[in-house]
């Protein structure tokens, strides 16, 4: 099976933006808590825009955090099922949305084709060392993913990857706004 990171496309122009999410009563969250594979059992959340401009049925919060479509999300769940969750939020209070929370986390990164940079001990975090600090090419293992439709990578967990199952089930318009690069 092939897979594709989804990012923003380069000629979207001036593209929506938000702050991290909200809970009711103004406790902030931090968006990586979405880029986690980690389920999130609280309360609907609220979107605040920072940067006004076209809304895509796909969109990226801060730390590429996946907001979609009410309708673009039961599409992906019934393609990916188990992969994701679709946290309910709503724009300004008003347009309902999901935020993409992807729980698959798959350690497949293919270190033989992958271009990237690793931390070392003199880059002062222990903790860090031998994970990718940066990667400039990224490919993955397709037979280390179990067979998952959408997923993040483990110790690299920003880029959010699809399968062709589901690239190939979503349609043209679903897909506006975002650019699809292969990683196997």
């Amino acid at each position: 099976m092939r897979y594709y990171v989804v990012t923003v496309a380069p000629d979207v122009g001036h593209q929506w933006f938000s702050e991290e999410p909200v809970q009711d009563g103004g406790t902030s969250l931090d968006a990586r808590a979405f880029v986690d594979c980690a389920r999130y059992d609280g309360p609907p959340l609220i979107l605040k825009t920072i940067q006004h401009g076209r809304r895509f049925p796909i969109n990226f919060g801060p730390f590429d955090m996946p907001v979609v479509t009410v309708e673009l999300g039961e599409r992906l769940k019934t393609l990916a099922g188990g992969d994701l969750q679709l946290v309910p939020a709503r724009i300004d209070g008003v347009d309902s949305v999901r935020i993409l929370n992807v729980l698959t986390c798959c350690n497949c990164i293919d270190e033989s084709r992958t271009i990237g940079t690793k931390w070392t001990p003199d880059d002062g975090r222990p903790d860090r060392v031998g994970n990718y600090r940066m990667i400039i090419k990224l490919f993955i293992d397709a037979e280390r993913t179990g067979g998952s439709h959408v997923l993040r990578i483990h110790d690299w967990q920003t880029p959010l990857i699809i399968s062709e199952h589901v690239s190939t089930h979503l349609t043209r318009r679903e897909l506006e706004g975002v650019r699809l690069t292969p990683v196997t």
